[in-house]
């Protein structure tokens, strides 16, 4: 796809806040704290970081003390995700392919507490599906974290028009605007892979002070967590 194209090929560039991801580091600190508003306290929580580029979001997890497995279809991408983890002596478990491509394990009672996709289904070409899997790899209990691109005319005109072209803040080519996705569509495929949606905040960006910040605003991007079903109990109401 276009998309894996732009991240391998800027792929040395992914730790350079200036450089062509730098809209993903000014993205960190709310989504972290999205995040934390679910789970508090992120130590010893196994986490699935899917989509993770060169370990912007895998490193900030494993700081907090949980237990990240990064996974990412570039493989240039988890190379330097590797080598910078290294040098920062941090121990992230990195693969190189697809849900699919993780030990079975994963599915079984060592399942994830927690999964992170972020800004990742709009780059996909079968997004429910994407869910379901990413759903299937949860605890029952467990919470999947996405954010994403509305898809509409305002963010035709921000994140693609503006954001790629005019300000230079993503690299052309990034986005196919086709494959955003509006909070209900999201909505519902993911009630279909037995997810209820638990919070959902839009992230709004400060041109003041060039920062993202948390808000009641999901027309351009939004952030969503969910929960797996719990395990049901001997008795429970069917």
């Amino acid at each position: 796809m276009q998309e894996q194209d732009v991240f391998s090929r800027s792929a040395e560039s992914w730790w350079d806040a200036d450089g062509p991801f730098k809209m993903l580091h000014k993205m960190n600190p709310v989504r972290l704290a999205f995040v934390k508003q679910t789970l508090s306290n992120l130590g010893q929580l196994n986490i699935l970081d899917y989509a993770c580029g060169g370990g912007l979001f895998s490193e900030l997890l494993c700081r907090q003390g949980a237990h990240v497995t990064g996974v990412d279809t570039s493989a240039a991408s988890i190379h330097y995700a590797k080598q910078h983890a290294i040098e920062n002596e941090l121990r992230i478990n990195y693969v190189h392919g697809t849900i699919d491509d993780l030990d079975e394990r994963f599915f079984a009672q060592d399942a994830f507490d927690a999964v992170c996709a972020l800004e990742c289904v709009e780059h996909v070409d079968r997004p429910e599906q994407l869910i379901a899997s990413l759903a299937s790899a949860l605890k029952p209990g467990g919470h999947l974290f996405i954010s994403t691109l509305n898809r509409s005319w305002y963010t035709y005109c921000m994140g693609i028009i503006a954001a790629e072209y005019l300000l230079g803040w993503v690299e052309p080519g990034t986005h196919n605007h086709g494959q955003f996705i509006r909070p209900s569509e999201l909505a519902n495929m993911c009630r279909r892979a037995q997810l209820d949606i638990k919070q959902m905040a839009g992230m709004t960006f400060d041109m003041s002070n060039q920062s993202f910040l948390l808000s009641d605003d999901v027309s351009l991007n939004y952030i969503v967590c969910l929960q797996k079903a719990p395990h049901r109990h001997a008795g429970d109401v069917q």
